[in-house]
């Protein structure tokens, strides 16, 4: 039952995050800027102008660099900012809440092997359940027959009014203590209680089936509305854990270098002008205290003029 409410909320938490990402204007700008950065640097060749690329490429942008230095997540980065400048904050958030838990989603391969175990047990018990009711229905059939049997018989007998064919006293059947089948063993009355829980378990595994048959046509969706891949199903963990979910922590590292990059040109140019206003300050003092020096030297000059006279 753990494993049965654990797949329940890994299908939930891909379902949401499926929502999520259809739902994000900003995932669709950053998304955008890869496309027009693609078709810029593609452009006069077969690939530009394409209408949309596969998400298998995302992992790229962090990875290939032009001859700045800076890799296409850095300049994809500064064209959304450029464009929405708290969309990357938006996007931080909706890794953390959506994606992130999709990303860590066992699907399929949890789904695969807890549900059809749990198939396999429920199959089992049905057939239990199952033979056990035939085996019943066996049961009640023979009472039938043996009442139908007596009946006859108690029919044969009241009719012959021949003494000498038939004595009363003679012919006695035993009649049952009631109407009922014999009671039922100690499997049999398990079989029982379990056929309201067999009941209910095959609700659930087959609301399970279609949960994940939505979650499916989710993904597909998805891979459809940011990848073109129409006729590509991709697992959660390719989906997420793959492409979207580290395409938006490559935007992040990429906005946070820029960030700390200009932090660290605004301290040099600090320094520097401090540093320029010093040695301005110092020429100064030099230039005073060296008039102060030649004011001086006169001073003595003329003084031992007077003196030689």
């Amino acid at each position: 039952d753990d494993q049965l409410a654990a797949l329940d909320r890994a299908l939930d938490d891909v379902s949401a995050a499926c929502d999520a990402a259809l739902a994000s204007d900003d995932l669709k700008l950053a998304l955008g800027a890869c496309l027009a950065i693609g078709n810029y640097l593609n452009g006069g060749s077969p690939r530009g102008g394409a209408d949309g690329f596969a998400l298998s490429t995302l992992p790229r942008l962090a990875t290939t660099k032009g001859h700045d230095g800076l890799s296409l997540a850095d300049h994809v980065a500064r064209l959304v900012e450029k464009k929405d400048a708290a969309a990357l904050d938006r996007l931080a958030a909706l890794r953390r809440d959506a994606l992130d838990k999709a990303a860590a989603s066992t699907l399929p391969t949890a789904w695969d092997e807890t549900f059809a175990l749990a198939l396999a047990h429920l199959a089992r018990l049905e057939a239990l359940i199952k033979d056990d009711d035939a085996t019943c229905q066996r049961a009640r059939v023979a009472l039938e027959d043996y009442h139908n049997t007596t009946k006859l018989l108690d029919d044969a007998a009241a009719a012959d009014d021949d003494d000498d064919l038939v004595d009363d006293d003679d012919f006695v059947l035993e009649q049952p203590d009631d109407d009922e089948p014999p009671q039922p063993t100690e499997r049999r009355a398990f079989l029982a209680s379990m056929k309201p829980f067999a009941g209910v378990a095959r609700l659930r595994l087959d609301g399970l089936k279609r949960s994940r048959a939505t979650v499916a046509d989710k993904i597909r969706a998805t891979v459809a509305a940011f990848g073109g891949e129409k006729a590509t199903m991709l697992t959660p963990a390719e989906l997420f854990g793959d492409y979207l979910s580290p395409f938006v922590k490559a935007l992040q590292k990429a906005r946070d270098a820029a960030e700390r990059a200009r932090r660290s040109s605004a301290q040099h140019h600090r320094i520097r002008r401090s540093s320029q206003k010093s040695n301005s300050d110092d020429g100064g003092l030099f230039d005073a205290f060296s008039e102060m020096q030649l004011s001086g030297a006169a001073l003595v000059d003329e003084f031992r003029r007077h003196q030689d006279r």
